[in-house]
């Protein structure tokens, strides 16, 4: 017995005859290919094979690919033909196509009907198969379909002969395989139709098993008349016993003398075929992650898959190869579970899995290897795999954070942090707060710690803590006039704060460009100034006509503003001195001013910013203000009588 080599001496120079025509099947035949290499075509890689014997012509059989290009129905394998190869490309241009070669027929075809046959074509060997069922994909055609269906004259036919032992005791003695599905008949132009049809005409009855034929009347890919569909010749059979199988396909008539319309048969590539080796699939917990074990961490199931389940029950066994340690020498050991050496799988179970837990040594060694060497024994010369796995160390958490920062009461800071090792990905905890971000933007009004717990994928922890301190900014604690201090006033007018703006309602007689305020404020110490002038309360004179901004310095050095807007006290919706309407108020998107005199009309915001000045005339004017953000505005007019300043209230 030997594996897919060759028993003959080649001596001889080789000669390939390729066809290939528009894309279509392709054909190697000739001196070039050998009876070796047809039965190794048959037989998959690692099934054993030897005593080959081949009846016929050079041009009666080879090989085939780029079957899919055509309407056959498989890719690639063997050809064996009662003719020639170079008959069977198509297109379907001749309703008989056939080489005789006054070749023998084959003692087995004969068995099969009552005719004789002819220019066999016939392979026949030795094999020892590597699982309990043979099953042999093929198709048969001919050019005999469809003028000489039921003559009772001629009838092409195929075989598959099988000899060796029976699983339930018995002998096969050259028992035929290739059988019409779910019957006992042959495969032959007789037994596999859709009637008889004159040359070039489809059949259309009556049908003898007609499902599994196909009509090839004007094909275009070969060019027999008609083949049929893909089927398969299937036997139960011992595995690594010795069987042999004799495949042909020969012209019959009913006196032997057809020898003209050609018959091939096409065998499927690795018909005969070893096991797929045994599946070792690694399931990652957590999933995702690390294509890697790691101490620790990350853990793996891993399963071992055998090709179905007709093997169990089975007992799997391995030899293991740790790199760094013995991974049998428990305690201690590498792993919280002691890795086995066999897995056992039940009958009518295919697949079964071991649990590999890396323990964390805290022992920083580099990557180490896991290897298993598998001894596969559902092959007749047992095969050995090997399977490595690797484990990397886990490297504790670390991580670095913002320094402890400085900030002026009401400004905002981010804080941020970067961890390392452990492995990915990290999340993150800040309180206060509950922050779950790295990088996280705070505004204190105090000084204040923030602890973030930060997790890996590990779930080990660590901590750390970023302090915000806050440098506390001046503000206004009163602010007022007093008649004291401004003649004319009835009495002390006190400022409304709100949002670093104080608001002042003051009579309409009130000199507004020459004013001593009186105030105070939330710290000692603060530094007030006006334009560059340091002010004192109950003191210093400023001009009010306009919003006034207050600038604050505190003792820490931070810096902060205040505006006051002064307005005289009319109705909102009420005629002025000078005779203005505004309306309405509170407004929208639009905002209607009547005067009775041009004017220069200046809108201010909280803050004391101009955002809007033009100058106007008498009459009805429309402002648009639905750009502007909600909030409280003044609206200021100048002219020859005097100004007036107007509280307007946005709305959205």
């Amino acid at each position: 017995m030997k594996n897919q080599t060759s028993i003959f001496p080649l001596t001889l120079i080789l000669i390939v005859i390729p066809f290939i025509l528009n894309a279509q099947i392709e054909l190697e035949f000739g001196s070039g290919v050998t009876p070796n290499d047809m039965v190794a075509k048959i037989c998959g890689e690692g099934v054993l094979f030897d005593n080959i014997y081949y009846q016929g012509t050079d041009s009666s059989s080879g090989l085939f690919s780029n079957g899919n290009a055509s309407t056959l129905g498989l890719e690639s394998g063997v050809f064996l033909t009662s003719g020639s190869g170079n008959n069977i490309p198509g297109p379907n241009n001749f309703t008989s196509a056939g080489t005789g070669f006054g070749g023998p027929g084959h003692p087995l075809l004969d068995s099969l009907f009552p005719f004789l046959t002819n220019d066999a074509s016939v392979l026949e060997f030795d094999f020892s198969p590597e699982s309990n069922i043979i099953e042999i994909r093929f198709v048969f055609g001919s050019e005999e379909y469809n003028e000489y269906v039921g003559s009772g004259i001629f009838e092409d036919v195929f075989g598959i002969f099988i000899s060796g032992s029976k699983p339930e005791g018995d002998f096969y003695d050259n028992q035929n395989i290739a059988l019409v599905p779910d019957s006992n008949v042959y495969i032959g132009t007789n037994t596999i139709n859709n009637g008889w049809s004159p040359d070039g005409v489809v059949p259309t009855g009556p049908c003898t098993n007609c499902e599994y034929f196909i009509d090839n009347t004007n094909g275009l890919s070969l060019q027999y008349d008609g083949y049929t569909s893909v089927m398969t010749a299937s036997v139960q059979v011992i595995p690594c016993q010795i069987y042999h199988l004799i495949i042909g396909v020969a012209d019959g008539s009913l006196g032997g003398g057809d020898q003209i319309f050609d018959s091939g048969v096409f065998i499927e590539e690795n018909s005969i075929s070893s096991p797929p080796p045994i599946e070792v699939i690694s399931s990652i917990t957590p999933a995702g992650t690390s294509e890697n074990f790691v101490e620790g961490c990350v853990e793996a199931a891993i399963s071992f898959v055998l090709p179905n389940s007709e093997y169990t029950p089975y007992t799997l066994h391995w030899d293991l190869s740790e790199s760094m340690a013995n991974p049998s020498q428990f305690p201690p050991g590498d792993f919280l579970e002691k890795v086995p050496d066999s897995i056992f799988f039940p009958e009518g179970i295919d697949s079964a899995a071991i649990h590999i837990i890396p323990m964390d040594d805290g022992i920083l060694e580099g990557e180490e290897s896991l290897t298993f060497i598998i001894e596969n024994t559902l092959v007749c010369i047992p095969e050995y795999d090997t399977v490595t796995f690797f484990i990397d160390d886990y490297i504790e958490l670390s991580d670095t954070i913002s320094p402890p920062t400085i900030i002026c009461e009401g400004m905002e800071v981010d804080l941020s942090m970067n961890v390392f090792n452990g492995y990915p990905p990290y999340s993150y905890l800040w309180e206060p707060g509950g922050f779950t971000t790295d990088t996280i933007m705070v505004g204190p009004d105090s000084t204040t710690t923030y602890f973030v717990t930060f997790t890996d994928m590990c779930q080990e922890t660590g901590m750390d803590s970023a302090t915000v301190i806050v440098f506390p900014v001046c503000d206004f604690e009163t602010f007022y006039f007093e008649p004291a201090l401004n003649p004319g006033l009835p009495y002390s007018i006190y400022g409304e704060l709100s949002n670093d703006t104080v608001l002042l309602a003051l009579p309409a007689s009130t000199n507004l460009s020459s004013l001593i305020a009186s105030f105070t404020t939330d710290m000692e110490a603060c530094i007030l100034t006006v334009n560059g002038v340091i002010q004192e309360s109950g003191v210093t004179v400023n001009d009010f006509t306009e919003p006034l901004v207050y600038h604050f310095w505190a003792p820490g050095g931070c810096f902060s503003e205040w505006t006051v807007i002064t307005d005289i006290e009319v109705g909102e919706n009420e005629p002025t001195q000078n005779n203005i309407q505004i309306f309405p108020n509170p407004a929208n998107d639009l905002l209607t001013v009547i005067m009775d005199q041009p004017c220069e009309l200046s809108i201010f915001n909280s803050l004391g910013h101009n955002v809007f000045d033009k100058h106007v005339g008498e009459g009805k004017l429309s402002i648009e203000v639905s750009e502007l953000n909600a909030g409280i505005y003044f609206l200021q007019l100048k002219n020859d009588r005097g100004f007036d300043v107007r509280k307007l209230i946005i709305r959205r």
